[in-house]
């Protein structure tokens, strides 16, 4: 089963400049991607159409068998509580600590106190910071930022 499809998907922007030309691919569960490709390839488009910030001008994208292209605007703030980005510029709330950073993703959700700790406790000791739980995003290094983005995006998943 297929975590990510795309179906013959097309992103055309109102100034006519095509981001996404036909793409279809798909991703399994468990898999671990890299988008890579040179400037204008369309790799931040792609990210922003499997997050639904963009819709595709055509085609079918389904994640977590959702169709996308489909969801009312309602459903897309649900959607999101399910897939997680690791943004280019991190997006670190700067006056909050690295424990607080991670835990904003699920105090967004309403999880309970007692559980938002644990699974911060946790993602910390998989990303390696859980010496810096307690620092600002600005005490870090860039690979630690990145590090913090990763596990926020990683703390509502079930650990295995």
């Amino acid at each position: 089963m297929s975590i990510i499809k795309l179906n013959d998907v097309w992103k055309v922007y109102t100034n006519n400049v095509k981001a996404i030309n036909g793409m279809s691919v798909q991703f399994q569960k468990g898999e671990f991607v890299y988008i890579v490709g040179p400037s204008g390839a369309g790799k931040s488009t792609f990210i922003r159409l499997i997050y639904r910030e963009e819709k595709a001008t055509r085609g079918n994208i389904f994640v977590d068998n959702v169709n996308l292209t489909t969801i009312k605007d309602k459903e897309v703030p649900h959607l999101r509580r399910r897939v997680g980005v690791v943004f280019q510029d991190f997006k670190l709330l700067q006056s909050l600590t690295v424990f607080e950073n991670i835990a904003f993703a699920l105090e967004v959700i309403e999880e309970h106190p007692v559980k938002i700790k644990q699974r911060v406790h946790e993602v910390l000791e998989l990303v390696k910071l859980k010496s810096k739980a307690k620092f600002l995003p600005g005490e870090l290094s860039g690979g630690e930022q990145q590090r913090v983005a990763i596990a926020r995006a990683v703390v509502n998943r079930q650990m295995y």
